[in-house]
């Protein structure tokens, strides 16, 4: 007997969804929005004080992007390294099934119930998938043909933000602890207009004006992440090479490769805030890193970060195999658990706090750090995935010092020390503007 992808999907589907509702069994009850009782699952924060052997990359984009294609070349050649799952698109699934064509024409009502059905969707999908890597006992990526942020560049900011209160989500736990990485691909509408077409996806609707609106939209919902790439079509040779460019990325990402992605840091004249550039948007996260008592070949380390009152915590040990090689393991840990472990805070080194302002200009991320307890203070701002600074527009207004990406008196360890201060050389030209 013949069976067709559509109810292999569907059968994926529900199966995912039973796996998430039994696995989730603690519920409680809460006041919906007419005051009728409604049951919700409360989803728990589990962790095991060792690496994260599960990554979780999302790769996003505008119509006509390459991401199928860019998840087909990911999975191709990563399964010969790695265990790899992709987790297909909800929207796609959606639309095949006939719940929808496109948003055009519904009332807000129908916009936030759609999105909201989708994100669940999405979730209960990656959930799933997830949970089956995590039960592999071996390194694993999970690639998510698209992510819960997403929905974000379809309704308005107004709509957005009463889905996330009705549904007690936060951007913070949507786009940063879910996901470990997030690569967008730019849409062929913006810089490769004579490749667009709507012929290969059935849930593609927009024209090239629309595609370029949601690419951008789409870029702006994971500003805030701490490790955003965007590839463009302009800095690339061709299609293929854009894909390559991808899997580059991941490879890096996952720490696999090296050779063709670098991060770096520049110390700023004085500490400087996002120029008022049209079209920018920043967004704003508190982060703050705690140095715990290790030995002398460990380097370990608790953090705190997010926004708007919502944060998500980490830990992770670095460890030095010799002169130049460390291994690290990094781990996500429940705010209970941030509490325990600060208790055996080293005590020669300080919390280091930071405001990091994230952008993105000419297509390029930014994060802009200015660190609070820093007397004065002082701003770095990081640059990653790029391999070529000169290419790289700097927004106008940021006065760049000196690259301090090989200065280990710039790095967040040494910088926590009780007595560490700006060398004398850069505190002249930093605070005698």
């Amino acid at each position: 007997m013949e069976v067709s992808i559509d109810v292999i999907l569907l059968t994926l589907i529900i199966g995912c969804l039973v796996i998430i509702l039994t696995k989730n069994k603690t519920v409680y009850l809460s006041e919906s929005p007419k005051g009728t009782k409604q049951l919700q699952r409360q989803s728990t924060m589990k962790s095991q004080y060792s690496s994260h052997d599960v990554f979780r990359i999302v790769i996003t984009g505008g119509p006509c992007a390459g991401k199928t294609t860019g998840i087909n070349k990911l999975a191709s050649e990563l399964s010969n390294s790695i265990k790899v799952l992709v987790v297909p698109e909800a929207s796609t699934l959606l639309v095949k099934g006939g719940a929808i064509n496109n948003l055009v024409g519904l009332d807000n009502n129908a916009q936030v119930e759609f999105q909201a059905s989708l994100m669940q969707l999405q979730m209960a999908l990656e959930d799933a998938f997830t949970e089956i890597a995590s039960s592999f006992n071996e390194k694993s990526i999970v690639i998510c043909d698209r992510g819960v942020m997403d929905g974000s560049a379809y309704i308005s900011s107004d709509l957005w933000q009463a889905l996330l209160d009705e549904r007690g989500w936060t951007a913070v736990h949507l786009r940063d602890r879910r996901y470990e990485a997030v690569v967008h691909l730019v849409t062929a509408a913006n810089g490769a207009e004579k490749f667009y077409s709507l012929c290969n996806n059935v849930a593609r609707y927009e024209g090239i004006k629309e595609a370029q609106i949601v690419d951008s939209n789409l870029q702006k919902a994971w500003v805030g992440h701490s490790h955003l790439t965007i590839i463009d079509n302009e800095s690339t040779k061709d299609f293929e090479d854009k894909i390559n460019n991808l899997l580059n990325h991941v490879l890096w990402y996952i720490g696999a490769s090296t050779s063709h992605v670098s991060t770096r840091k520049y110390l700023l004249r004085h500490p400087q805030s996002i120029p008022n550039v049209d079209e920018v948007q920043v967004v704003k996260i508190y982060i703050e890193d705690i140095f715990l008592k290790s030995k002398s070949n460990i380097i370990s380390k608790i953090q705190k970060r997010g926004q708007s009152g919502s944060f998500f915590y980490t830990h992770s040990t670095k460890n030095k195999l010799d002169d130049e090689e460390y291994s690290v393991n990094k781990c996500q840990i429940t705010a209970r658990e941030y509490i325990v472990l600060g208790n055996n805070k080293d005590v020669s080194r300080k919390t280091v706090k930071r405001l990091r302002q994230c952008f993105i200009y000419k297509n390029q991320y930014f994060m802009l750090n200015t660190y609070l307890n820093v007397k004065g203070g002082i701003s770095i701002l990081r640059v990653e995935n790029i391999k070529d600074m000169e290419s790289v527009e700097i927004p106008l207004g940021l006065s760049i010092l000196r690259d301090v990406t090989e200065d280990p008196g710039y790095n967040t360890y040494i910088m926590s020390k009780i007595n560490w201060y700006v060398s004398s050389k850069d505190k002249d030209i930093i605070f005698d503007q």
